[in-house]
């Protein structure tokens, strides 16, 4: 049985099995008494196999790091579909994702009185704060990345009284890096006081003449009483917005698979 080998905080342990853990891009170190080790980097359509007894000092992104006690010394490289024996990689993408972070959202319905302004509202605005991977060039091999920080502004639903905003993708303003918009869900009970929200950003970028991008979707629901207050006026003008208290307000999008 191998000895435990740490990776600096990270551990690998070799219980007569093939082992693997997909690890962050750091600088990663092994003693050249520890057991061969396997570095096996992915990139499209192929894949590359370093096999080591000696001591690997490299700056590995996105990689996995496996241990075997064999003492072969080898590298190949080779096509992802000619594996002699399947060896299961962990995906590559993003870490973790950080919630969303909404700074607002609010809603207003008219009066309705003849005469008055018949248009009702939902405005949000929020940001991303991760920054994304959203693949390699072929080109160069370089990840291609969007800063964090990019932000959905001023996603406006506007209707006329008497509709529904259902079924249509309201943008938000224009950013770098792609796009965001909103989309108001039906509900039986819904208002501008009680509503389901659904946000979509695509990433989207242009390197080397090739484009990356990737989807990402995060829905909340807001409720007067619960995460929204606001007032109604006499004339029957109702504004609702985000509690103060709650903002920046945490919504956890996912990313959602390429077609």
């Amino acid at each position: 049985m191998a000895k435990p080998v740490d990776v600096y905080k990270y551990w690998l342990w070799n219980e007569g099995k093939d082992s693997q853990l997909q690890l962050p891009p750091q600088l990663y170190q092994t003693a050249s008494d520890r057991p061969t080790t396997v570095v096996i980097e992915q990139k499209p359509a192929q894949l590359s196999v370093y096999i080591l007894n000696q001591p690997l000092q490299a700056h590995l992104s996105n990689t996995v790091m496996m241990h075997f006690t064999t003492a072969t010394i080898a590298t190949v490289a080779f096509t992802a579909f000619a594996i002699a024996s399947p060896v299961e990689l962990a995906p590559r993408q993003n870490a973790t994702l950080e919630p969303w972070q909404l700074s607002g959202i609010s809603g207003f319905s008219p009066s309705g009185r003849p005469g008055s302004y018949p248009w009702l509202n939902i405005v949000a605005n929020l940001v991303d704060p991760n920054e994304l991977t959203l693949g390699t060039s072929t080109d160069d091999g370089s990840e291609v990345t969007v800063p964090a920080g990019n932000a959905g502004a001023n996603c406006t639903a506007k209707w006329y009284t008497g509709t529904k905003p259902f079924n249509h993708i309201w943008p938000c303003d224009p950013t770098g890096d792609g796009y965001w918009y909103m989309e108001i869900e039906e509900t039986s009970d819904f208002s501008t006081a009680n509503f389901d929200v659904k946000f979509t950003r695509v990433a989207d970028v242009i390197y080397h003449g090739s484009e990356f991008k990737k989807t990402y979707t995060g829905s909340a629901h807001f409720e007067v009483g619960d995460n929204m207050s606001g007032t109604c006026g006499g004339s029957g003008v109702c504004s609702w917005g985000l509690k103060a208290e709650l903002s920046p307000y945490a919504i956890q999008q996912t990313e959602v698979p390429a077609a």
